[in-house]
């Protein structure tokens, strides 16, 4: 019965298409780290601050937004059949663990290129590896029933335990990315065994959960309102969308299975991205290479942005009512002024980075001045860009907050293109000034482009609307 359940799980949460894109990925990735020679890339000292920084910051992700792959269906069909708890709980924890735990694995299996050892030594840290995308998939489920205020604490905990090794300290389970493999394996081994238990505890009475979420949610209460006395429809529209942002998970690979909906005042935000362009700027520094190409630490930080940036918005029509929104004004002003607002909070989002970059480009960082353009005149560009391919190519819309509305299939991976192109950007404009400008007005032009177009955007509330957006 246990593989049957399997499969019927798994089919019922990922299309065909989507599994086989996975295992290319997973393949590609991992035969592209064992197969490289670590000589073709140069990362010296870099390296290990960056994959522990990597794996901090996922392992903070799943924490705070992290969910159950689980539909209405199953707790409406699956769970009133005579079937066995444990086996109940381990086919949710193995489709958990695609939706959630292997995406460590697909992203970065090609750590391998970077690790100086016997093949030994890289079979052992690929298992390490796997227990750490495991040890995601156990928090992402147990934090599923905390509070905010205990996934913050929890979330926190694993993150600077995650950094110790960078102080010297070998028994975390990040110390196998410092030389200390036998140490950290045996950390991740414990921590698994740990967060697995209590995540397979919770999956076995997840009904349970639920009942305690939607309690939880039911009875909480608004703490803040904000007024629109006196301003006008544009005005009232701008103001919403440029105090806040909202923060939907809702991804195929790499985060939340549920949709799950936080929001966060953009000044409140910024004190932690100005902590973190002041980290980037250290590093920046202490890694600015003589030869005076950019460094690498530019390089990625902008990378990093140009994929992380332009999936803050595509959900932004997730909390849309179509057919309420557009009532009283075209669709086109409308979403201008949804757009004026997302491009005025990115760029507030980046000053902190400019401003480092402002004074590394003074010190003379090499990159810094390329950032700066990249920063200041693609990124803007990218909630425009974002929207328009989330509402034509794969909306989705907050209705079930706790379940899984929809299987992951390929089409909502069309939403990933606008960050293929503002990666890409990032890259080229590392290359020169004017490769930098180049890419700032190309971008420009196609958010212009994109924004002129009425019936575009007609089209995309039709679109909205036979999607049963109400």
């Amino acid at each position: 019965m246990q593989p049957r359940l399997i499969r019927l799980l798994i089919a019922s949460r990922f299309s065909r298409p989507l599994i086989g894109v996975m295992i290319f990925v997973l393949v590609y990735s991992v035969l592209m780290g064992f197969f490289v020679p670590p000589e073709a890339v140069q990362m010296g000292e870099f390296w290990t601050y960056y994959i522990i920084g990597i794996t901090a910051f996922f392992l903070i992700l799943m924490t705070m937004i992290g969910g159950i792959a689980i539909m209405k269906s199953d707790l409406d069909y699956l769970f009133t059949l005579p079937l066995s708890r444990r086996e109940l709980a381990v086919s949710f924890y193995i489709t958990q663990f695609l939706a959630t735990g292997i995406s460590y694995v697909l992203l970065f299996g090609y750590v391998f290129i970077f690790i100086q050892g016997t093949s030994a030594e890289k079979l052992m840290l690929a298992g390490d590896m796997v227990l750490i995308g495991l040890l995601q998939t156990a928090l992402s489920i147990v934090s599923f029933r905390l509070e905010t205020r205990q996934k913050a604490l929890l979330a926190g905990a694993m993150g600077v335990y995650a950094l110790l090794p960078l102080a010297g300290f070998s028994y975390s389970f990040t110390s196998i990315f410092t030389g200390h493999i036998l140490e950290g394996t045996i950390v991740i081994v414990i921590l698994n065994v740990i967060f697995n238990y209590l995540a397979l505890t919770q999956l076995s009475t997840i009904e349970l959960g639920f009942t305690k979420i939607t309690s939880i949610r039911s009875s909480a209460e608004y703490k803040t309102t904000e007024k629109f006395v006196g301003l006008s429809q544009r005005a009232a529209i701008v103001r919403r969308y440029l105090s806040e942002i909202s923060f939907t998970g809702r991804f195929n690979l790499g985060g939340s299975v549920s949709v799950r909906v936080s929001r966060i005042r953009l000044r409140t935000l910024l004190i932690p991205v100005a902590a973190i362009a002041v980290v980037y700027g250290y590093f920046a520094l202490i890694f600015n290479p003589a030869d005076g190409s950019p460094g690498v630490a530019v390089v990625l930080s902008m990378m990093y942005l140009g994929i992380f940036i332009p999936m803050f918005f595509p959900e932004v029509f997730s909390h849309e009512r179509a057919w309420l929104a557009f009532s009283s004004m075209t669709a086109k002003n409308y979403w201008t002024y949804i757009v004026y607002a997302k491009v005025i909070q990115t760029f507030a989002m980046m000053l902190p980075f400019i401003g480092v970059n402002i004074v590394l480009a003074i010190i003379g960082v090499s990159g810094a001045v390329n950032a700066i353009i990249y920063l200041g005149m693609v990124l803007p560009t990218s909630p425009l860009i974002s929207l328009y391919f989330s509402g034509k190519y794969s909306p989705a819309q907050v209705i079930d907050m706790e379940t899984l509305p929809a299987e992951f299939s390929l089409r909502q991976l069309a939403t990933l293109v606008p960050v293929i192109f503002f990666t890409a950007a990032a890259i080229v404009s590392m290359f020169s000034i004017i490769l930098a400008l180049v890419c700032g007005a190309f971008f420009i032009t196609i958010a212009l482009a994109i924004l002129m177009g009425n019936k575009r955007w007609n089209r995309i509330v039709y679109r909205l609307t036979e999607k049963g957006f109400v």
